[in-house]
């Protein structure tokens, strides 16, 4: 896990981007993301891929912004609104 990282309608992380759903956790997230540096998890039931995070447009953002577990895996943080669990 490296941090809870800002998000917008253009996307931080912008490929094979799923909404897993209600069956939503970390390991399904990195399966969808496998070749992407990546993966971020948000709004309790969606995953994101990307390669990179260097961008000032989406800064690193308190950890309490990201607030919602995961719908299937409770114990992890699922980002919040427009908020990025974000794991390599």
């Amino acid at each position: 896990y490296i941090g809870c990282y800002k998000d917008d309608g253009n996307r931080l992380l912008k490929y094979k981007i799923k909404v897993i759903g209600n069956y939503i956790t970390l390991a399904k997230c990195r399966d969808n993301c496998k070749g992407y540096k990546y993966s971020g998890l948000q709004y309790r039931t969606q995953c994101f891929c990307g390669n990179k995070l260097a961008n000032k447009q989406y800064p690193r953002v308190p950890e309490s912004d990201c607030n919602m577990a995961c719908a299937d895996e409770t114990n992890r943080m699922c980002g919040g609104g427009y908020r990025n669990s974000i794991y390599i």
